[in-house]
């Protein structure tokens, strides 16, 4: 089974500072994941890390969305102005039903100018490394699926009174 661990962060590039420390250590099995950031204006970006069914799906859908915007640029103008939206439900879907587009918003509108939200299923993982690897950034524990004790451990690695 995997387990659900959503952590807020206060610098936009720090979620996928932490994503990049937990994989090359090898040692945490990350079923899926996904990095959103705010930037300095307040703009949101969705960074999607490749999963085999995630990278088919946005290969796909990317190809397809160009060729529609190129064949038809009205629906290319189109589709950009849905994307924002699509993100977030596409994001909900992409982690396996584990996460409601309606949690994606609410961590969505957690989040503060320069700042960033790290998306993690693990499968069987070695919680030590995913607490290594948050050392040293700030931020919170939004939301796991983790034992009390488990939470706790990361939360101390965020430097959040547990």
């Amino acid at each position: 089974m995997s387990e659900l661990v959503v952590l807020t962060l206060d610098a936009p590039d720090d979620a996928e500072q932490i994503l990049a420390a937990i994989r090359s250590s090898g040692e945490a099995a990350i079923t899926d994941s996904a990095v959103i950031s705010r930037d300095a204006a307040g703009e949101l970006h969705l960074h999607e890390q490749i999963a085999t069914g995630t990278s088919t799906g946005a290969i796909v859908g990317g190809g397809l969305g160009l060729l529609l915007g190129i064949m038809f640029p009205p629906i290319g103008l189109a589709l950009a102005a849905v994307g924002g939206a699509a993100a977030g439900a596409y994001l909900g879907h992409d982690l396996g039903g584990y996460v409601d587009g309606a949690f994606v918003k609410d961590v969505e509108a957690a989040l503060a100018p320069g700042t960033s939200a790290l998306f993690l299923l693990l499968g069987s993982s070695n919680l030590d490394v995913v607490s290594g690897a948050l050392r040293g950034h700030h931020g919170k524990v939004y939301q796991t699926t983790l034992d009390p004790d488990a939470e706790s451990s990361l939360m101390q690695a965020l430097g959040q009174p547990s």
